[in-house]
């Protein structure tokens, strides 16, 4: 009867052990696949041009900054 006790006992730390390792392992798993996943839609292609335009910049010409009265230098040209 003892024998049989301790056979399980053995047969269930052996089972705990072994879930132990697989969680472990499948974590690692799941940790890895998202940090590749991140790195793949971060990464650009060689080559690859992206223009980011921001609305909030406004164009400024010469002309809507001068005033009325300002003196604008210039060389006369003969």
């Amino acid at each position: 009867m003892r024998d049989l006790i301790w056979t399980v006992i053995i047969i269930w730390v052996a089972f705990k052990v072994f879930n132990l390792f697989k969680t472990v392992s499948v974590k690692k798993t799941v940790i890895f696949n998202n940090y590749q996943n991140q790195n793949n839609s971060s990464k650009k292609t060689e080559g690859s041009v992206t223009v980011e335009e921001n609305s909030n910049q406004t164009v400024k010409s010469p002309k809507n900054n001068l005033k009325d009265g300002d003196y604008i230098d210039y060389e006369e040209i003969k």
